[in-house]
């Protein structure tokens, strides 16, 4: 009998050891507006008054009804790899309405992706490297990088997401997008993460990782990222880098403007 039951907890050991996980993300993300800050300098310098205003008032509209677009993310995790990437492709055509105003139909505002948008992550947390995409000037590009270590603060606050039991960690770092005021002297930048225990894996999506536990919930400024479902596999899946781009370090992509501007 004791030799069933270890074999028994072998077995189960095993399977767990070679078990896949796919978790599929809910991302609702506020689009860049690069258009827009174009256009009202345009609207400022080239038309009327009783014009522009009108174009703002659009603007504004526009903004409060078409700011936030929604899309699935998947994260692929096999034992200390893992890559996470939008389910469909998000273009510009995905996303993007635009306010058209006078005789000619001219476009005035426009939504389009950020980098945030479309970026496929890799990373191998026993090599400490990350692989990720990245545009440049219409070109596309593979980041390689040592993985970044988190200084995540675990708080003692609680909740289940789905059917798990989860727990919140803050991160301070520098990144406009999740600025907070404190007072008038001081801004902080968080990054809000709920990772659960209950699945023993410390992936997570866009890059993030590093807590003890699945991360199932990311707020970071106007991007939230929620968990849409887990799926267990006992398979053969691998998980690799991306492939598509021109390859170069960080500090290599960084200088790609100052490169272009002395071939130019």
């Amino acid at each position: 009998m004791k030799k069933v039951i270890a074999l028994i907890v072998a077995m189960f050991a095993l399977s767990a050891h070679a078990q896949e996980i796919t978790v599929f993300y809910k991302e609702m993300r506020k689009a860049d507006y690069h258009s827009l800050r174009s256009s009202e300098w345009e609207v400022e310098h080239y038309v009327e008054k009783e014009v522009r205003d009108l174009v703002r008032d659009k603007a504004k509209t526009h903004e409060k009804e078409l700011s936030l677009f929604e899309y699935i993310s998947v994260l692929r995790i096999n034992g200390d790899t893992s890559i996470h990437y939008p389910q469909n492709e998000i273009t510009n055509d995905t996303i993007n309405n635009s306010i058209k105003y006078g005789e000619n139909g001219e476009t005035f505002i426009s939504r389009e992706v950020s980098k945030k948008d479309y970026a496929i992550t890799y990373m191998n947390i026993n090599a400490k490297e990350k692989t990720s995409t990245d545009r440049y000037s219409g070109k596309d590009y593979l980041v390689s990088e040592k993985l970044q270590e988190y200084d995540w603060e675990i708080t003692n606050e609680k909740k289940v997401i789905g059917k798990y039991r989860c727990q919140k960690a803050i991160l301070k770092h520098e990144h406009d997008d999740s600025e907070i005021q404190v007072d008038e002297h001081e801004h902080i930048h968080l990054t809000e993460a709920w990772f659960t225990k209950d699945i023993q894996s410390s992936h997570g999506p866009i890059g993030y990782w590093g807590l003890p536990g699945l991360i199932l919930e990311i707020r970071e400024g106007s991007t939230y990222i929620l968990l849409d479902k887990v799926v267990f596999d006992i398979g053969s899946f691998k998980v690799e880098p991306p492939t598509k781009g021109k390859r170069v370090s960080r500090e290599g992509f960084k200088r790609l403007p100052i490169l272009e501007f002395m071939e130019n």
